[in-house]
C-alpha cells in the first residue's frame, strides 16, 4: 500500500495538487513506516521534497532531500542518491544563499564523490 499510495503522490504532484499529494504522501509516509520500508519511506522523503519545492518552499525542500540524502547513503540506495543530489544541486543553483548554510552545501558534493569512487 505504501508504494502506490507513493504513486497517487507523484501523480497528484504532476497535476499541480499539491495539497492532495501532501496527502498522499503523508498515507505513504504512515504505511512504509507500519511496514519497516526504510527505501518507500526514503523515496517519501524524496516526493516530499518535490512537493516543498513544487509550494515555493525551498529551505525545506533542501533540508528534506538532504535527510534523503543521508537515509539513501545509509541504505545503499544509489538511484535516489542521484535524484538527491540532482535536486540539491538544482535547488542551490535557483537559490545559492541555500547551499551556504553551515557549510551544509558540501554533503551533495562528497555523496557524488563517494558513488564516483564506489
Amino acid at each position: 500500500i505504501q508504494h502506490a499510495a507513493l504513486a497517487l503522490a507523484s501523480l497528484h504532484s504532476e497535476m499541480r495538487h499539491v495539497e492532495d499529494a501532501l496527502q498522499a504522501v503523508e498515507e505513504s509516509i504512515r504505511a512504509s513506516q507500519e511496514a519497516s520500508d526504510g527505501s518507500c519511506l526514503c523515496a517519501c522523503l524524496y516526493m516530499l521534497s518535490l512537493i516543498l519545492l513544487q509550494s515555493g518552499l525551498p529551505g525545506k525542500a533542501s533540508a528534506m532531500m538532504r535527510q534523503c540524502l543521508h537515509r539513501s547513503e545509509a541504505l545503499g540506495l544509489p538511484m535516489l542518491q542521484s535524484l538527491c543530489c540532482m535536486g540539491l544541486a538544482r535547488t542551490f543553483s535557483a537559490r545559492p544563499s541555500l547551499s551556504d548554510r553551515r557549510q551544509r552545501g558540501l554533503l551533495w558534493r562528497e555523496s557524488i564523490t563517494k558513488m564516483a569512487s564506489g
